[in-house]
């Protein structure tokens, strides 16, 4: 699980509650790595305590459209 989210987010804090970021240098080397924008999705809703806002999701999508241009 660490090894597949640090494919696309940088880890923040490491602890008890773990918190990453998401950006796009970090989205686009998780595309570059063979990632999808959908395979990054799946990941972060199993594995997110609660559901990817959809702010979120609209970044990702952004990001991929621009990698994927």
């Amino acid at each position: 699980m660490i090894a597949r989210l640090s494919r696309f987010a940088d880890w923040k804090t490491l602890g008890s509650a773990c918190t990453l970021q998401l950006d796009p240098e970090s989205v686009y080397r998780g595309l570059e790595a063979g990632l999808s924008f959908e395979s990054i999705v799946q990941t972060l809703e199993q594995h997110g305590t609660r559901g990817t806002p959809a702010t979120v999701l609209d970044s990702l999508r952004t990001w991929s459209n621009k990698r994927e241009r």
